[in-house]
């Protein structure tokens, strides 16, 4: 969690006025990590994909829970 935060926050800071787009997958902690940066920088971040891995029960409520307060259609 710490490394891929701590790998775009210095590119976020560094291009204030840039929009981004987030792109990774639920194997990990993707989504949790790009639900922050949504909430924290909504000004920065355009749009958040993520490629669902594997057949997981639990798949939607786990995007629901790391995306909560976060707009639907940005993501």
């Amino acid at each position: 969690l710490a490394h891929k935060q701590a790998a775009l926050e210095p590119i976020l800071n560094a291009f204030p006025e840039r929009k981004f787009i987030l792109i990774g997958d639920s194997g990990e902690q993707d989504p949790l990590i790009y639900g922050g940066f949504l909430r924290h920088r909504p000004h920065q971040i355009l749009g958040i994909f993520i490629r669902a891995v594997g057949e997981r029960p639990d798949h939607e409520s786990r995007l629901d829970a790391a995306f909560e307060g976060c707009p639907r259609d940005r993501w």
